[in-house]
């Protein structure tokens, strides 16, 4: 599974994406643990081409373009956010920017 974006989540947590997953790793002691992103009824299985914390949740931005919001390793919300892929993402204290396939941000 090839992966595309990682990003610095929360607290000791390192999320991964890419082809038709999301991984989030979290320090247990010495180790590292990593754990399947549940996508439950909000968003469906697709690659995700990259990912950014926004606060204490994570972004990923989908090949459908569809941002996906994940509290934890749930995604809990899922955003039209682009006619085709959705390949940036940025997020600051002023709040989130996407860039897509469609051109536009």
């Amino acid at each position: 599974q090839k992966t595309l974006d990682c990003a610095f989540g929360a607290g000791d947590v390192v999320v991964a994406c890419g082809v038709n997953h999301i991984f989030f790793w979290a320090k247990e002691g010495n180790y590292w643990t990593k754990k399947r992103g549940l996508f439950g009824k909000k968003g469906k299985l697709q690659p995700q081409l990259t990912i950014v914390a926004c606060g204490n949740k994570m972004v990923s931005g989908t090949a459908s373009g569809y941002l996906y919001v994940w509290a934890g390793r749930n995604c809990v919300k899922t955003i039209k956010a682009h006619h085709g892929s959705v390949n940036a993402l940025y997020y600051c204290e002023k709040g989130i920017v996407s860039g897509g396939k469609d051109m536009k941000v």
